[in-house]
């Protein structure tokens, strides 16, 4: 799948989804490009190629998670960080 982006003094979000592949062949002029989702998920993920050109703004890819992902990973960081006391 491939995604044309065309962001013009303005701001992006793309949210995909955790077991996928994203390559990002754009470029920016005066911008910036943020790629927080891995490349390389899975070799046989699907892969999402984002193509095209970002002036004078912000485009951001991140994937996207629901809310209890991200509570059940709060949580886990909430365990390792004080200890696990129901373990003797």
């Amino acid at each position: 799948m491939t995604v044309n982006i065309l962001c013009v003094m303005g701001s992006d979000d793309i949210f995909v989804p955790e077991n996928v592949n994203v390559v990002s062949k754009s470029y920016s002029v005066l911008s910036t490009i943020e790629n927080k989702s891995p490349s390389l998920a899975n070799r046989q993920a699907p892969t999402i190629t984002i193509t095209g050109s970002v002036i004078m703004g912000c485009m951001k890819i991140k994937v996207k998670r629901t809310t209890k992902e991200k509570l059940m990973g709060f949580a886990d960081t909430l365990k390792s960080l004080f200890g696990d006391s129901s373990q003797s």
